[in-house]
């Protein structure tokens, strides 16, 4: 977790496998608030989440937030 004058920020780094091999990103959320932030950041620790990829260019991955939300790691409302 990284902290500005404008917030939280928490970083995830990730590791998926496409196309017969190991590939990485990262995920990147800002909170305004740090308890916020550190809430995530504790709920998606050591948790299996739902990486996207491009057919054509599996380098390029997205994690979105509705499947955040799914498995009960981003909490709306």
């Amino acid at each position: 977790m990284k902290r500005s004058q404008y917030g939280s920020w928490v970083e995830v780094a990730y590791r998926y496998y496409a196309r017969q091999e190991h590939r990485y990103g990262k995920y990147r959320r800002h909170f305004a608030r740090k308890a916020a932030a550190q809430a995530f950041a504790d709920a998606i620790r050591g948790r299996s989440i739902q990486v996207r990829y491009r057919e054509d260019n599996p380098n390029e991955s997205v994690v979105l937030e509705q499947d955040l939300q799914m498995t009960g790691v981003l909490q709306t409302g």
